[in-house]
């Protein structure tokens, strides 16, 4: 799960209610990725055996069932996700990338770089 869907999960935990337009707004983005990333958290909440995330013809999102879960499984849930399971953004990937060209000292080649991202 990267920054931005662990924050929609997040949102969505605390909040009855959230629209896809009202988050495409917030993080200025395309619809189209707020859909890509709910259905990512998606996946991840049914591997867990968690309630999903559905969306009405108004395009309001919802955790399915938020209410018959206790708050202890997603807290559990988002605290197994550690640093080794964060997914880098294209722009925290081309950052990483242009440093350690930048400060390479000796001759770096595409699959050393592709062993780091």
């Amino acid at each position: 799960m990267n920054r931005r869907e662990n924050k929609i999960f997040s949102e969505l935990i605390w909040n009855d209610k959230l629209t896809v337009a009202a988050l495409k707004d917030k993080y200025n983005v395309q619809e189209r990725s707020i859909k890509l990333a709910v259905k990512s958290i998606n996946d991840d909440l049914m591997e867990a055996g968690l309630p999903t995330i559905s969306e009405n013809s108004e395009g309001e999102l919802s955790i399915e069932g938020k209410d018959q879960i206790h708050m202890k499984e997603f807290e559990k849930f988002i605290q197994n996700y550690n640093f080794y399971s964060y997914t880098m953004t294209k722009n925290e990937r081309h950052t990483i990338l242009a440093l350690i060209l930048l400060n390479g000292r000796e001759y770096i080649t595409v699959d050393m770089l592709k062993n780091e991202i």
